[in-house]
């Protein structure tokens, strides 16, 4: 029993380890939407102090965490919205979300989605979006 035990903590401190990745802003544009592509469902995305600038639809169809890093305070300016969709559980935490120059809105699940998205949001801001937020 004591080596299942044992078994199971080291594989739940393996994930652990490996379920955090660090996203720094860039000159480039889209620097998060790559990470979000890059990401494996149950990932979490930390995302450190700065603007986050990404164009275009912004799909998101895995579940995952993105959040601020200890201590940041990140800014998404995303100028067309977030599209959850294939029944991803996305949670944010923790992120400001900023629609200057935005199309409409930030966040919608897919127009051919079944419904069964789930989006969660803690400790957020939006501001300046032209029309609605969800």
């Amino acid at each position: 029993m004591k080596k299942i035990l044992s078994f199971f903590a080291v594989m739940l401190f393996a994930f652990a380890v490996n379920a955090a990745t660090t996203v720094s802003p860039t000159a480039e544009k889209n620097n998060l939407s790559a990470a979000v592509a890059a990401a494996t469902a149950g990932d979490v995305l930390e995302l450190t102090n700065g603007i986050f600038n990404e164009e275009g639809n912004f799909a998101i169809d895995k579940d995952l965490t993105i959040k601020a890093a200890e201590g940041a305070k990140p800014i998404i300016k995303n100028l067309y919205y977030f599209r959850v969709e294939s029944g991803a559980k996305v949670t944010f935490q923790g992120i400001e979300f900023d629609g200057s120059g935005a199309s409409d809105h930030c966040l919608r699940s897919h127009n051919g989605s079944n419904g069964s998205e789930e989006v969660t949001l803690g400790h957020f801001a939006f501001h300046k979006y032209p029309s609605y937020v969800l």
